[in-house]
């Protein structure tokens, strides 16, 4: 199943904090996503979920376009929404 990312953000009802960019640096929400996959797994067509703190440095050398994320994070890698 693919989804968009604006698709994800309403089915998980979360809020997007930052857009995947596209080459020309213009927001990029229309993106399929396809797999799912652990933060150190996943690639640029995955979503990914941080769900403990013990996972933050993976989560901040993820591949993953998505990663569901609680709202405190305070920083985000550099490649995902």
């Amino acid at each position: 199943m693919k989804l968009t990312l604006d698709e994800l953000v309403s089915l998980t009802g979360g809020k997007l904090i930052r857009s995947l960019s596209k080459t020309d640096n213009s927001e990029n929400t229309d993106r399929e996503i396809s797999g799912l996959a652990a933060l150190d797994d996943a690639g640029p067509e995955d979503v990914s979920f941080l769900g403990n703190k013990k996972y933050y440095q993976d989560f901040l050398k993820t591949s993953a376009a998505v990663v569901l994320i609680p709202a405190e994070v305070p920083e985000y890698p550099p490649n995902a929404a």
